[in-house]
């Protein structure tokens, strides 16, 4: 005969173990009880609150009222990407029918690159499939020698008012975040030079003189400071001018099919009236002062770390964005995804 199990019930919920016995009703546990059960009263309350934590989370308040079908069980499991310690307790392998493990093949990629060396991958599924959850596995399992700046696209930006300008944007402002919170050390000449870009994106966007630049400057530095500080952080450098182009991009300008910024190759700097288009004006040096300031990344963290291979980039919540969106970005723009010079997905 086994021991008995002790167990005990967070606050404001209850447990009910059903018994063996069709005549009776079974038991309830309150919250704040501590009890002994069965093994096998423990593992019908582990099967009833799918398994994690098993006393953690009961099902719900009112546990005489069991699901009956996908919505109802939707409702009191809380479904969300799995993390840290849930993978040994509820992680099953995403296999397609040839049995293909998409984390694994990434995971196999990564593991054999060294510094220098990138890929652009994709990770694919319909809404709700784990990919988050992948993505996780892939970070906890396969990243170790990796700096993964993981961004939630949808906590930031307007996900169907999006292209690719605003993913080297935000690429470019997570790793200035990175670099100043960490005090990671990057040549004065190159932050001038990033910053300067910046500044004649601006200049173009505007057509504003001088004075009216600086005041235009001000005004994004503002901005940026004054949306952030809802979040508790501190913009540094040229965060500030970063996040400033991105909000003045995503709450005042609206993609085009038609006229996405990959298709921008007509305009003269005369004609140009928004940061896209400035953008992509200026396009070329922004990358290649990006490309600069991510091999002065790379240099100080391979100093702290001798097996450290360089910067993923992960991308999350794209399937979030309407068709419309979706083909912008990738099939229409798809080739400048792929100009970033680190590993993203």
């Amino acid at each position: 005969m086994t021991e008995p199990i002790q167990i005990k019930v967070r606050p404001q919920f209850n447990v009910f173990i059903p018994s063996k016995d069709p005549k009776e009703s079974g038991r309830y546990i309150n919250e704040n009880e501590t009890a002994y059960v069965s093994e096998e009263e423990y593992n019908l309350i582990a099967h009833q609150v799918d398994v994690i934590e098993p006393i953690e989370k009961a099902i719900s308040s009112s546990p005489s009222q069991l699901a009956t079908d996908l919505r109802e069980a939707y409702r009191v499991c809380e479904p969300k990407p799995l993390d840290g310690d849930d993978f040994q307790k509820y992680y099953e392998p995403l296999l397609d029918e040839n049995e293909f493990d998409a984390v694994k093949a990434i995971g196999a990629s990564l593991f054999v690159q060294e510094l220098g060396e990138h890929k652009t991958f994709f990770l694919a599924g319909h809404r709700g499939c784990g990919k988050t959850t992948q993505l996780n596995l892939l970070i906890k399992n396969w990243c170790s020698d990796y700096h993964v700046i993981y961004i939630e696209t949808l906590n930031i930006l307007d996900i169907n008012n999006i292209d690719y300008i605003d993913i080297y944007l935000l690429a470019a402002f997570h790793l200035n975040q990175y670099i100043d919170k960490h005090e990671i050390s990057i040549e004065p000449n190159v932050i001038r030079q990033f910053e300067d870009v910046l500044i004649r994106i601006i200049r173009c966007a505007t057509g504003y003189s001088d004075e009216e630049l600086e005041d235009e400057i001000s005004s994004i530095r503002y901005i940026a400071a004054k949306e952030d500080s809802r979040r508790l952080e501190l913009l540094t450098g040229f965060a500030s001018l970063l996040n400033g182009i991105l909000l003045q991009i995503n709450k005042s300008e609206s993609i085009d099919g038609s006229k996405s910024s990959s298709n921008l190759l007509a305009l003269n700097y005369e004609k140009i009236t928004t940061y896209r288009g400035a953008f992509f004006y200026y396009e070329d040096e922004f990358k290649n002062i990006f490309e600069v300031l991510l091999n002065d990344f790379n240099k100080a963290l391979k100093k702290q770390k001798s097996s450290y291979k360089g910067l993923l980039i992960i991308f999350d919540n794209f399937d979030k964005c309407d068709p419309d969106t979706a083909r912008i970005i990738f099939q229409n723009e798809i080739e400048k995804i792929f100009e970033f010079k680190c590993n993203v997905i």
